[in-house]
């Protein structure tokens, strides 16, 4: 389908001799430089091509000609050379772009046709000499003109549609590049269409329904290009052929996606059914059927983060599912408030970035947001629609409508969908996915989807090797030399990698400040969590958004189990400070540990769930103990627990049977227990609660207290055993 030459005269894009004023350059150019990328990357000169050495320069030289005139960042840069960048990478572009200037030197152009402009650089020349930007304004006088003259509007479409050359940046398939690329290839497909409506119109429909039904045999589960074939070989009176490509049609949509034909085919069935006149094409007259929504390839991903560490395990079992099942996954990332989920998701998805050549969208469903509201399904899938189709209010209303557009415009590609930040899997509309699709949801609940092809990735704090690595990565050289004091200063942050960023952006900002430093004022528990905030960065606030979605119940357990504090959690010690039964307890402890407030730590002999409370939650939840429960009610809990303690230890051959669910003091909870060591039963020393003496800043509070004078009955019923321990032990 070569263009008409009257309508290539009349569309003539050939560029003047003219001032160069496209962005800050000001040199007056001579002759133009023709930057082509609707096919292999070419640029040339009046007197020739112009030779690009090497595919990384060429990589970054398309990619800042699809954006000239604007920034592009490094990131993207980069994202356009690699899949998986080298440590090397920003040294390579820029290595790129120096290169690429000196290009461009030879080419006439003055020094301002390349410049750096935070946080990347801008191309700035004239939009008429890339063939990409010619395209798109053939395009929007072709629109303008519809209304006034159609055989110009044709004539312009297809002289955009001549400056393809073949497979657009066929050379370049790396990184984003193939995704942008394919993205090309759809707006050429669907200006062919816009083309073909025009045509329809003037009466060309015969003539060109062997182009069309060559491209329905090529894309055939596109309804568009099938009612053109339809139509167009209506008005050349070849009806039985017209009802035969509706057939055909609708047996491939109902056998393979289980849906039917649009309203849009249906109706023109209908009519050509009926031997009725049809109106006027897309083009001019839309009484048939609203804009039809067009296929594009969203390119959505945010910056990965350039910090990233450890998580090999998970990178694994996520490459190992996609791998399994590439055409329909679903991965949960699931874990506490800043343990990492959404870098994993994205780190991840730039390295398989190539495998999704259908588009990446990404959704933020503000799940945990302190000043938003979650994202609804239907609006979510709305917005996963609205990326995935043009124009975006073609998107029909209806949920049904919506699924069944989705299972069309994705049953042939494979497009990644992250869900980000979900506050359960029901906010999620992709569950089960429509083939040729790959979902990633992050969010801290515990999931219950299931299926063959779904799996789910838990995330914890980091193991000390990635913990140290981060820390040393986002430091000064020599902050975080004293490994004793690092050590600390992890445990600190319970491992989770956004507290230690906010430590190591502390001592980032803050150059004579060493870790040695940071973990002596970190050390006071009274004090931790306002040193754990920076900037927008606050442990606090994290941990609040979690802490209001608690019922009232688990908020009281939750504090009773601060206030107690012990080694090792279970269902009889939740019993005892709630005053219910151990069955009641056990939910309460899976919905703490569902909502990661407490950690799962092993199963005991017996076979019953044993949980930690970390350090923070404990730190945070001690902070409201004053305000939000009543004195009498935790002394009365407390009494509970420790009445609870076995009387007689004696003659238990299970340890954990002797070791009551409470850590030692190392204040006196009576008087003159700690007066006279030689007649305290210590193999039993854990039966009472821990009065916080490796924490001094709470001893004169008022939790202390109450917790002091709970436990003096325990201490009464323990001393008569003081020479009765295990072993002789004294």
């Amino acid at each position: 389908m070569q263009p008409d030459d009257g309508h290539e005269r009349r569309a003539s894009v050939s560029a003047p001799t003219r001032v160069h004023d496209a962005g800050r350059a000001s040199a007056k150019i001579a002759e133009p430089v023709q930057f082509r990328l609707l096919g292999p990357l070419e640029v040339s000169t009046p007197t020739g091509g112009v030779a690009i050495s090497g595919r990384r320069q060429r990589a970054v030289l398309a990619r800042l000609l699809l954006d000239v005139g604007r920034v592009v960042s490094v990131e993207q840069l980069v994202d356009a050379i690699w899949t998986s960048a080298p440590a090397t990478a920003r040294t390579q572009v820029a290595i790129c772009v120096s290169g690429l200037r000196r290009l461009l030197h030879e080419c006439g152009l003055g020094p301002g046709a390349l410049t750096t402009s935070s946080p990347g650089y801008v191309l700035d020349v004239p939009v008429d000499w890339v063939d990409v930007q010619v395209m798109e304004r053939l395009v929007a006088r072709a629109r303008a003109r519809m209304s006034a003259d159609l055989a110009e509007a044709a004539g312009l479409l297809r002289a955009a549609l001549g400056l393809w050359r073949g497979p657009v940046l066929g050379e370049l398939q790396g990184g984003s590049m193939a995704v942008i690329a394919k993205n090309l290839d759809e707006r050429r497909l669907s200006i062919t269409e816009e083309c073909f409506d025009v045509e329809i119109e003037l009466g060309l429909g015969p003539s060109i329904a062997d182009d069309i039904a060559a491209l329905v045999s090529q894309f055939p589960y596109r309804e568009s290009l099938r009612g053109q074939l339809m139509a167009a070989l209506y008005a050349g009176g070849r009806t039985v052929e017209a009802l035969d490509a509706y057939r055909r049609g609708r047996e491939l949509l109902v056998e393979e996606l289980g849906v039917e034909p649009g309203p849009h085919l249906q109706e023109l069935h209908r009519l050509i059914l009926g031997g009725a006149a049809l109106p006027g094409s897309a083009a001019r007259n839309r009484h048939l059927t609203p804009a039809r929504p067009q296929r594009t390839v969203p390119v959505q991903l945010p910056a990965a983060d350039e910090m990233f560490v450890g998580r090999t395990v998970a990178l694994a079992a996520l490459d190992g599912l996609v791998d399994a099942h590439a055409g329909r996954a679903v991965a949960v990332i699931h874990g506490t408030g800043g343990v990492g989920k959404s870098s994993l998701a994205l780190h991840w998805a730039h390295r398989r970035a190539e495998q999704f050549p259908g588009g990446h969208v990404f959704v933020d469903l503000h799940g945990y947001d302190g000043d938003r509201e979650p994202v609804p399904p239907a609006t979510a899938l709305s917005r996963i629609l609205g990326h995935l189709v043009e124009p975006s209010d073609c998107v029909p209303a209806g949920h049904d409508e919506q699924v069944a557009l989705l299972r069309n415009i994705t049953h042939d590609r494979r497009v990644l969908v992250i869900l980000d930040n979900a506050r359960s899997l029901a906010q999620c509309p992709l569950l089960p996915p429509p083939p040729g699709c790959t979902v990633v949801i992050t969010t801290r609940a515990v999931p219950t989807y299931r299926a063959d092809t779904a799996i789910k990735v838990g995330l914890e704090g980091f193991p000390p090797e990635a913990a140290v690595a981060l820390m040393r990565m986002a430091t000064h050289s020599g902050q975080c030399d004293d490994e004793r004091a690092l050590s600390r200063l992890i445990s600190y942050c319970d491992g989770l990698p956004k507290v230690l960023r906010i430590a190591a952006a502390k001592l980032s900002a803050r150059p004579y400040w060493s870790v040695v430093h940071l973990a002596e004022r970190m050390a006071d528990e009274s004090r931790r969590l306002d040193e754990l905030g920076y900037g927008d960065l606050d442990v606090r606030a994290d941990l609040a958004l979690g802490h209001t979605l608690l019922d009232a119940r688990l908020k009281t357990l939750l504090r009773r189990v601060a206030v107690a504090d012990p080694d090792d959690l279970d269902a009889r010690t939740a019993a005892a400070l709630m005053g219910c039964r151990p069955i009641e307890a056990e939910e309460m402890l899976a919905q703490l540990a569902d909502a990661h407030f407490i950690r799962f730590h092993m199963i005991d002999a017996h076979g019953h769930p044993l949980f930690k409370l970390p350090g923070l939650v404990r730190l945070f939840v001690r902070e409201r103990v004053d305000d939000e429960e009543p004195a009498a009610d935790l002394a009365e809990a407390l009494s509970r627990l420790y009445a609870s303690c076995p009387a007689d230890p004696i003659g238990r051959r299970d340890p954990r049977e002797v070791r009551a669910p409470v850590p030692p003091p190392d204040l006196p909870l009576v008087d003159g227990v700690l007066s006279n060591p030689e007649a305290w039963p210590w193999s039993d020393w854990s039966a009472l609660p821990s009065l916080d003496g490796h924490r001094p800043a709470t001893h004169q509070t008022g939790v202390g207290k109450v917790r002091r004078d709970a436990a003096r009955p325990a201490v009464s019923r323990l001393l008569p055993h003081r020479f009765d321990c295990p072993g002789g032990e004294k």
